[in-house]
């Protein structure tokens, strides 16, 4: 994981859209790096815009983001080991300023969290308080969504398994550059 980060910094002019995309992924890392410290994991993360050509759904280099756009971040989980992995769990970040969109996720099932701490099955749902004292559960918005996780389980050695979401840059978001795909 350090060194995709590290090639992942050298080889992108980080703006402010890349460099919070940069901070999640770091955070990311670092998180599954705690939970399994093991260097036969690679992980190969790219993004591309998501255009309608011809009536048909086809990808591009997403090498810049306006709002509205569809943006499709996709990981490779591999095992480049000769031993098998266990309890693996494949974490793809979203960046502030984008908002998950349901049913994007692939495959399925599919855990989300706000905070990178406490995932839960898709849809998240959340108690809140009313004015009159009682609780009434509601849909967290796609919006402040932040992780998405798989529970991969075992990878024996030399197997991948791909994963792969879509986001929407907000309308409120300013039209900035996005990180290169690689």
């Amino acid at each position: 994981i350090k060194g995709f980060m590290s090639h992942f910094l050298k080889d992108f002019h980080l703006n402010k859209f890349a460099q919070s995309v940069a901070a999640i992924f770091l955070l990311a890392a670092a998180t599954f790096a705690s939970a399994k410290p093991d260097d036969d994991l690679a992980i190969a993360m790219t993004q591309s815009r998501v255009v309608m050509k011809d009536g048909k759904e086809a990808a591009e280099p997403a090498e810049a983001a306006k709002p509205g756009d569809v943006i499709e971040y996709a990981a490779e989980y591999r095992n480049k080991g000769t031993k098998s992995l266990s309890a693996v769990m494949a974490i793809i970040p979203i960046p502030a300023g984008t908002e998950y969109l349901p049913d994007s996720a692939k495959p399925n099932p599919v855990f989300a969290s706000l905070k990178g701490d406490k995932y839960e099955a898709v849809p998240l749902k959340r108690k809140v308080k009313q004015a009159d004292g009682k609780e009434l559960e509601q849909m967290v918005p796609y919006s402040e969504y932040r992780f998405v996780r798989w529970s991969v389980g075992d990878m024996a050695p030399g197997k991948s398994q791909k994963y792969s979401l879509r986001v929407k840059l907000e309308n409120n978001a300013a039209s900035v550059p996005a990180v290169k795909e690689k």
